[in-house]
């Protein structure tokens, strides 16, 4: 039984004569070929029954498949194409798409072109975030590095600001910590050398005691300060007294019970008076002292008086102060 069809109407070639018209419209040719090379669907319908065979001498290109293969060819006219032949699976034809090289490029360049405008978009992007995230940082270490140098150079005016609670943050903190203590450090040998030198200058105590008040006074921000000198003959009253602040008046009724406390040689620390009425009587004075220190003042095992300072607010005495 012999049988004859056309290849342009064939129900069972008609996806695939279609798939090569759309896919070379206006770009290049697609055929196919039997086992004779000869060529049985063209979509220039003027080439049908020509005879094509693949090179043998152009070098082949990778291609996605084992079936397939691809390589670059020239026309009559030295043009250069691209060539694909792909074997028709259980039959022996061959399916030919010949496109050339100037059309593959172009598509090439529809597909790198977008691809390159996001990669430049990104890596703008990028740059952006980088030096948003180096500034972010630098500034910071700058900061530091200006901190560090004001540091070096005794200047403790310019607080060290880092915001942030990153590491660098942190960091920050500690810095301006640092510079708090240095500068409060850097205060109270400044107060030492001021009362050194007083002292130094007059072996009058009366001469040298405001110096030595008044620098008490500044260096713990108290209210009021009081020195008793004990009585020589008289142990529980004070000889002299000696005061200096604005609520140092109001510090006089609890002199004696404080000087009677300090004889034992230890620091008395009462951080909230309202708790300590079982050892000072804390009616005879004001609501206007919350807080109170007192240093006994000692010459070998020789009690001779008290240095105490009282406070308007409760507070927590530390071992700097």
């Amino acid at each position: 039984l012999l049988g004859r069809t056309d290849i342009d109407t064939n129900p069972l070639m008609l996806p695939a004569t279609k798939s090569l018209k759309d896919l070379l419209a206006g770009s290049g040719t697609g055929f196919i070929t039997d086992r004779n090379h000869r060529v049985i669907f063209q979509t220039d319908p003027a080439r049908l029954q020509e005879i094509w065979e693949p090179s043998s001498t152009e070098a082949l290109l990778p291609v996605a498949t084992d079936l397939g293969k691809a390589y670059k060819d020239r026309n009559e006219d030295g043009d250069q194409w691209l060539v694909y032949h792909l074997p028709v699976n259980g039959y022996p034809w061959n399916v030919v798409i010949v496109v050339p090289n100037s059309v593959v490029l172009a598509q090439a360049n529809q597909i790198i072109v977008p691809l390159a405008l996001l990669i430049i978009v990104t890596g703008l992007v990028g740059i952006v975030v980088i030096l948003a995230i180096s500034k972010r940082i630098t500034q910071p270490i700058g900061a530091l590095s200006v901190a560090a140098e004001d540091i070096i150079q005794g200047e403790f005016s310019q607080p060290v600001i880092v915001e942030g609670h990153d590491e660098l943050g942190r960091l920050g903190n500690t810095f301006e910590r640092m510079r708090k203590r240095l500068r409060a450090q850097v205060h109270e040998l400044g107060l030492l050398l001021e009362v050194s030198q007083a002292v130094a200058g007059s072996l009058n105590l009366e001469d040298s005691l405001p110096t030595i008040l008044q620098s008490a006074l500044g260096a713990t921000q108290a209210a009021g300060v009081r020195l008793l000198l004990k009585h020589p003959e008289n142990p529980k009253e004070s000889m002299k007294t000696h005061n200096f602040g604005d609520a140092a008046a109001e510090m006089a009724p609890l002199d004696q019970e404080i000087l009677s406390l300090a004889e034992t040689d230890e620091p008395i620390l009462i951080e909230n008076l309202a708790r300590a009425r079982a050892v000072l009587d804390v009616t005879k004075i004001r609501d206007n002292i919350k807080a109170l220190i007192a240093m006994p003042l000692m010459h070998e095992t020789n009690y001779l008086g008290v240095l105490w300072l009282g406070y308007g607010h409760p507070r927590r005495f530390t071992q700097a102060e």
